[in-house]
């Protein structure tokens, strides 16, 4: 989450380090925030690359919390 591109846009990166920074699930959400602020194109596989990972783990977790459901109170 360090890398997130927050104060830079992700298209001074070269392609090979664009495409290892689309799999950053803020990725996508920021570049989409800045091209709906800025009036830039939208980089729409970066965008489906944040939905389908966050949508990923949302299923994930919600799965390893249902397996887990009758331990979690003793865990925490």
């Amino acid at each position: 989450m360090f890398l997130s591109p927050i104060f830079y846009p992700s298209s001074i990166l070269s392609e090979k380090w664009r495409i290892l920074l689309a799999f950053n699930p803020l990725t996508g959400i920021l570049e989409g925030f800045r091209a709906a602020l800025f009036g830039g194109g939208f980089d729409w596989f970066s965008i489906s690359i944040s939905v389908f990972l966050t949508f990923g783990l949302m299923f994930l977790s919600f799965f390893v919390f249902k397996r887990m459901e009758d331990d979690f109170a003793d865990l925490i």
